[in-house]
């Protein structure tokens, strides 16, 4: 999950892949010359963050963030995999999405992180959007109920 300050991103949210010659300023500081095959999320005019492996400087929560935005994501570990070493990072957003994360806990943990943000910041809770690529799901295979008897 990523927090984003809401006022400084330019349109909307554009998951993508970055673009030639796009750098980024990162949350330590330093600065990631991307790669084109670099999963990014996007405002309508830079990248703000590397998709499951680290967030941007310009684009992140500060003392002054009046609104937020909360990412919470599933990203296909082949779209992570070798990326942050690339970098030279390692973190935890990373080591989780290399691994693989479960895809159907997404939006319970989006609905907790935003009740502990109201609860301890106040506010109002904006909509939520979904956007479902199936075909980088995991697949789940048919399981018929006599084979379920038959393992129970």
């Amino acid at each position: 999950m990523h927090a984003f300050d809401k006022d400084r991103i330019d349109g909307g949210i554009v998951v993508r892949m970055a673009k030639k010659g796009e750098t980024l300023v990162l949350l330590d500081g330093s600065e990631a010359k991307l790669d084109t095959d670099t999963l990014v999320i996007a405002d309508h005019q830079k990248a703000l963050a590397m998709g499951g492996i680290f967030g941007g400087e310009h684009s992140g929560v500060n003392g002054e963030t009046q609104n937020v935005l909360l990412e919470c994501a599933y990203f296909n570990p082949l779209s992570i995999t070798g990326r942050a070493r690339r970098h030279g990072l390692h973190t935890d957003a990373s080591h989780r999405y290399e691994r693989g994360v479960d895809p159907a806990l997404q939006y319970k943990a989006m609905e907790r992180a935003t009740r502990l943000l109201l609860d301890i910041c106040g506010g109002e809770a904006g909509p939520v959007i979904d956007i479902t690529n199936e075909a980088t799901l995991p697949n789940v295979p048919p399981l018929r109920c006599v084979a379920a008897n038959w393992i129970a």
